[in-house]
């Protein structure tokens, strides 16, 4: 059987990306511009990297997109992409949660992992993983949920692997016992999307193909201050 080809978009983080795989194997990997997260620049991104391997939009057979959390425009920009080519061509689409991609990065011999993210407002993004039975994987144990920064950083885990964006804000407050991550890792990228589309792809072979929805998991700072406004009236 051919390895499925893959189309993979990354469009949670800071720095969008696309690129492709063919099994477990990447092709290719380019960048968007992060000044210019719009439909216009993926769509051009898309179309440069398969003339450039050769394939034609209907050689993909799966595609794999970040779904969440991060950038409000980045991740609603990646999934109507992702969902229109799968509408259009009949191939699969796969939603990948991106704190499972950027655990999936973590290379190092421990067995519980803490993602983190800024979600603004003195407020994180957190998620906890351990090991999984195969001892190459890493399974959540906890939903995404939000917490107050001070109230993490006051019972923090010295024990636990750290990740995620969320490193960068707080690096200075963190101490000098805490266990982190290699720096390239902190932030989602292709490889863990494959990684994790790849299992997912193995477990449902003959799903068929589904729209993709963006996991938000707070309003938007436009969201908030609307209903802000609103409860002040």
């Amino acid at each position: 059987m051919p390895a499925e080809r893959l189309l993979l978009l990354e469009t949670s983080g800071r720095v969008g990306q696309v690129g492709l795989a063919e099994g477990e194997r990447m092709i290719s990997v380019g960048q968007l511009d992060p000044a210019r997260r719009h439909a216009r620049d993926l769509t051009t991104e898309i179309q440069r990297q398969l003339a450039t391997q050769g394939w034609g939009i209907r050689d993909v057979t799966a595609v794999a997109v970040s779904r969440g959390p991060g950038s409000f425009t980045g991740l609603r920009v990646g999934i109507a992409a992702a969902n229109a080519l799968a509408y259009a061509t009949g191939c699969r689409v796969v939603g990948v949660e991106t704190f499972a991609a950027i655990a999936a990065q973590a290379h190092e011999p421990l067995n519980a992992l803490e993602i983190i993210a800024d979600a603004h407002q003195g407020k994180l993004f957190r998620q906890s993983f351990v090991r999984s039975h195969d001892e190459c994987a890493w399974a959540p144990v906890s939903p995404i949920s939000v917490v107050l920064l001070e109230d993490w950083l006051a019972s923090r885990n010295a024990d636990v692997l750290l990740s995620g964006p969320g490193i960068r804000v707080l690096r200075d407050r963190l101490g000098v016992d805490v266990r982190l991550s290699d720096e390239s890792s902190w932030e989602p990228n292709l490889k863990g999307v494959l990684a994790i589309a790849r299992r997912a792809l193995e477990r449902r072979p003959d799903e068929e193909p589904r729209s993709i929805e963006p996991l938000y998991v707070r309003a938007s700072a436009a969201e908030e201050n609307r209903t802000g406004a609103s409860l002040t009236r």
